[in-house]
């Protein structure tokens, strides 16, 4: 007894198994977390290093460099960035694969806990923690006192609203910024201190270990933005009214041993403390959130548990304003909701292509029984391996149920084919399933072929295609399974003998029509060879040069924006133009909120997230509002909060940056465009050095190190002045100062040059007496990427042909000044060096791809000849696809390539059919030429139908009105194009290159045995 005997006398079982199968999978369709892209993992390592007191200069050469030279050698680290400041070092680490990110943590910790003892600077590791580059926030809010109390606001805050919301387990980190807390203010003058003979830096040193005897908790002290100011950071549970009182009663010795409160020489008040982000919402000092879903975290759960958070909240405190400033997890809801309609809209449009084609309720219900019972159980088994319903799995299930109904379909026809020339129904079943059971199996595992690759593949991208190859690998196994197992028996039980029903004249003529081409395409050979490949030239330049993108995003009616002001300019002119700012943008009818966040870093950039009603006018206007922006600079941002387009100009030292950066910004301003360009870093500033004298120190008994301490309270770090002091082989101790040297029409008491230096036996000295100031230039920030210095130029694009051509000019432009300029590169960076990375890795799995189909098909053919006509009709899925991108202009992204490897699977799918069919026939009757129009004849009716029925699939996909349209219709055009393209390509020219094949292997096997009697083998 055969197989096929064997499943049609125990049709039941496989029918019971499956139907099991599609029920768990049912559940699962129902409890699978819904998330939006895949999610990616932590593919990052983030680390803060501190080195208290170590110039810009030191924290470079004997901090960033060792670290980096101790981390980059790590097996899973690609890249390192590197942002240095004076005395903090931020660093970034790349990682190849996010599935081992803790193991790399771990490796990162060790090293540089070995590290620590071998560096010439004392640090501390503030922060280690590994992230994703994929990282958006499912909620962003900004909580307002209604009275103005922005301390009590972020009491509320810490005491309240986070542990509220940590009670939400789907949620898993919260990100805050511009809370503040109480802290009190002590506010002398070096002529009070002088009075009872004491200086600033005793005062200080008092109050500190008088402090440490009242408190248990220690109790930081720092120096304030004006000149004889200390702020003391209490603990949580002290009070800053009473403790103000308490403080003011704090005894202190003077220089003669008598006893005074420091009433008698300070003021003390409460005050909040300097914010290290200064955030407003509408106009109002505001606290800001970013809430992230935990990894895998169902989005409705959590957007659900939001609401209900946020509702008690707003009930419990009415003295704070919630409001919330962007919503990305309930637009990805929306996203998915609008998939998941495109995935049921299209099942019912195949069905009803299958309805039009077979003419026959019960063939069409049961070529429709396909989809569920392929698609259910891949839900379950998506479940299994820990795959989520995403936008990408989503849009594989759309694909896939046209890829199921494939199978059926040509078992359908086939089974319908011998049931009219056979009175026994079930030999005919047996006899089609017989027949059919090489192309469906040769299908199948072709398309495996495709996707499997695909599925494997490394990186960042590699997590994307891994949701598309393993939801398609699946619904193939299934749909395999179905066809040969299920399909036959109901075939036999409930089909029902088909009606011998004429074909219509339409088909007929269609048919004959079709018959005359493929004979006149096989006597014009060369020239359809000919045209068909200019075709494919042409697509393969288009495909070369067309411009490219990573993930398209949808527009959104929130707006971001970063703004760069000079960093010179004094604090509290950056507030006046803020407020100024402010008060335009929301005098603008189009504006529904503001939000402004700024560090307290005058070198960083301001972003700003402007809330719209969502027009195209009011976006264009307030693009043009802040491009006019006096002494600013402004770069749209997208949707993601990042740059559309990130070039890095790299070099082994700074001043080739400094000469590379203007030239390359004068290129691109020369395009006809208007490009917003932006590069975060600052030019060099101006800073006060003081250098001195090291035998008169010696003298006095003093060292650099007492200068430093004499003059912390005239320490201001909010300022851009820098004042070095310079000591003997030592790096310059870092001092920021409000004050000056003197200016050349005056002295004032004030000025740093009179500041108080304390002899260690008793008196002062001006500092200007112990050495002399100089002026210098120096960088606040340095950035690195791989050991090389970097610049980020960032630019904003209207389009991905505007943003290639830019790169290319900057490139153009590095290549230029690089002869001058040794070691100058031009490196791809964020969504470029994805895009690039993407390409790449496909390149590779392309590549296994092919090695992986030749195997399965010659395992099948044992034909060179006919496996080389599949491998070359791949050509036929770029042509189709490429044409569409040409037309339409969308740019190649992800969900581009995802429609082209699709592509690939279906043109493969139809040449094995037709290519099977061709060598059946041949085998019985000799004719290779009459067995190439016979069976494109009888393969044309199914070919042109699964065709059909993919593009009917597909059509919900491409609306562009619905939610997340930017991500679907890009793959759903390309594949529609690409198979109507592919379609006529195989069907025409796929006749041609078997014949021409079988011709050139006949040739050859006769040249190699010219003697044989035998005929030439079957190819």
């Amino acid at each position: 007894m055969t197989l096929t005997e064997r499943i049609l006398r125990h049709a039941a079982l496989p029918v019971i198994i499956i139907a099991v199968l599609a029920l768990l999978g049912l559940r699962a369709g129902l409890t699978l977390p819904l998330t939006h892209l895949p999610d990616i993992g932590d593919n990052r390592i983030v680390l803060r290093l501190s080195a208290p007191d170590a110039s810009l200069a030191a924290t470079d050469h004997d901090l960033a460099q060792p670290v980096y030279r101790a981390l980059s050698s790590l097996p899973n680290v690609t890249s390192i960035r590197s942002q240095i400041t004076s005395g903090q070092l931020v660093m970034t680490l790349s990682l190849r694969k996010s599935r081992t990110a803790q193991d790399s943590l771990a490796k990162v910790q060790d090293r540089l806990q070995a590290l620590k003892p071998n560096l010439d600077l004392a640090i501390s590791i503030d922060e280690i923690r590994a992230t994703s580059s994929r990282r958006q926030a499912a909620l962003e809010l900004a909580i307002l006192p209604r009275d103005g109390d922005i301390v009590a606001a972020s009491d509320a805050m810490r005491d309240v609203i986070l542990p509220a919301l940590r009670q939400i387990d789907t949620i898993a980190e919260i990100d805050t910024q511009g809370a503040t807390r109480a802290e009190l203010v002590i506010r002398t003058t070096d002529p009070r201190l002088a009075a009872v003979g004491l200086t600033f830096a005793a005062l200080n040193r008092q109050i500190t270990q008088a402090l440490s005897q009242q408190v248990a908790a220690a109790v930081p002290v720092s120096s304030a933005p004006q000149a004889g100011t200390i702020l003391l950071s209490l603990p949580q549970n002290m009070l800053a009214a009473e403790a103000a009182q308490t403080l003011s009663t704090l005894s202190l010795t003077t220089a003669s041993g008598q006893k005074i409160p420091l009433a008698a020489v300070a003021r003390v008040s409460t005050a909040p403390a300097p914010r290290d982000w200064l955030t407003r919402h509408n106009g109002t000092p505001a606290i800001l959130a970013q809430i992230h879903a935990a990894t895998g975290a169902d989005l409705v759960t959590l957007d659900q548990d939001l609401d209900r958070v946020l509702t008690d909240l707003r009930r419990s405190r009415p003295d704070l304003a919630l409001d919330v400033i962007a919503r990305p997890a309930k637009q990805a809801i929306r996203s998915l909701g609008a998939t998941r309609q495109a995935l049921l809209e299209g099942c019912l449009l195949v069905i009803a292509v299958i309805a039009l084609a077979l003419k026959s309720w019960r063939a069409t219900a049961l070529a429709a029984l396909a989809i569920p019972l392929s698609v259910l159980p891949s839900l379950y088994v998506m479940q299994v391996v820990g795959l989520s319903l995403n936008i990408v799995s989503l849009l594989a299930l759309t694909l896939a149920s046209g890829i199921v109904v494939d199978d059926a379909i040509v078992e359908i026809e086939n089974i319908h084919t011998h049931q009219r020339r056979s009175r026994d129904p079930r030999k005919a079943v047996a006899r089609a399933v017989d027949e059919m059971a090489r192309p469906v199996i040769a299908t199948s595992l072709a398309l495996l072929a495709v996707f499997l690759p695909v599925a494997t593949m490394p990186g960042e991208a590699g997590l994307y295609f891994q949701a598309f190859g393993y939801t398609l690998c699946i619904a193939t196994v299934f749909s395999l399974l179905v066809s040969r197992l299920v399909i036959p028996g109901l075939a036999l039980r409930f089909a029902g003998s088909p009606v011998a029903r004429p074909a219509a004249p339409s088909a007929r003529r269609l048919a004959r029509r079709y018959r005359a081409v493929v004979i006149r395409a096989l006597r014009l050979r060369w020239l359809c060879l000919a045209g068909a490949g200019l075709v494919a030239g042409l697509s393969v330049v288009a495909a070369l040069n067309h411009p490219g993108a990573f993930i398209p995003l949808d527009r959104d009616a929130l707006l971001r924006f970063d703004m760069a002001l000079p960093p010179t300019m004094p604090p509290e002119a950056r507030l006046d133009h803020l407020a100024a700012l402010e008060r335009d943008l929301l005098a603008d009818d189009g504006v529904r909120g503001l939000t402004v966040i700024a560090s307290d870093q005058p070198a960083d950039t301001l972003r700003l997230l402007v809330r719209t009603d969502g027009a195209t006018r009011t976006e264009a206007r307030l693009r043009d509002a802040l491009s006019q922006t006096a002494d600013a600079r402004v770069l749209p941002l997208a949707s993601t909060g990042r740059a559309a387009l990130v070039l890095d100009l790299a070099a082994p030292d700074l001043n080739s940056l400094e000469i590379a950066a203007p030239a390359i910004l004068a290129a691109i301003a020369q395009l006809p465009e208007d490009i917003p360009i932006l590069s975060p870093m600052s030019a060099r500033q101006a800073q006060v050095r003081f250098l001195p004298d090291q035998g008169l120190l010696r003298q006095l008994d003093l060292s650099t190190a007492d200068l430093v301490a004499s003059l912390q309270g005239h320490a201001n770090p909010d300022n851009h002045l820098i004042a070095m002091i310079e000591s003997d082989g030592q790096q310059p101790l870092r001092l920021r100062s409000r004050l000056t040297p003197s200016s050349l029409d005056g002295k004032t008491p004030g000025d740093l040059t009179f500041a108080p230096v304390p002899l260690p036996g008793g008196g002062t000295v001006p500092l200007a007496a112990l050495g002399r100031f100089d002026l210098d230039f120096a960088h606040l920030r340095l950035e690195r990427r791989d050991g090389l210095y970097v610049l980020p130029l960032l630019a904003a694009p209207d389009t991905a042909e505007t943003a290639r051509r830019v790169s290319a000019l900057a490139k153009s432009e590095v290549d230029r000044l690089s002869a001058d300029l040794p070691g100058l590169a031009l490196l791809p960076a964020g969504d470029t060096a994805s895009r690039l990375e993407m390409m790449s890795d496909l390149g590779r799995a392309l590549g296994s791809m092919l090695l992986l189909l030749v195997a399965v098909l010659y395992a099948l053919f044992r034909s060179v000849a006919q496996v080389g006509v599949i491998l070359v009709s791949l050509v036929f899925a770029l042509s189709g696809g490429m044409l569409v991108l040409s037309v339409t202009g969308l740019p190649v992204s992800l969900p581009v390539l995802i429609g082209l490897i699709l592509l690939l699977g279906i043109v493969a799918k139809n040449a094995i059919l037709l290519i099977d069919r061709a060598q059946t026939l041949f085998a019985r009757h000799g004719n290779m030429a009459q067995a190439v129009i016979a069976a494109a004849s009888d393969r044309a009716r199914p070919i042109i139908m699964t065709s059909v029925a993919m593009i009917a699939g597909m059509l919900p996909a491409a609306l562009p009105w619905l939610d997340g349209s930017a991500f679907r219709q890009p793959l759903a055009l390309t594949v529609i194009g690409g198979v109507a393209v592919s379609t006529l390509l195989s069907l025409v020219v796929t006749p041609v290159l078997c014949l021409m094949a079988h011709t050139a292997a006949s040739r050859i096997a006769r040249r190699i045995a010219p003697r044989a009697a035998t005929p030439v083998p079957q190819t």
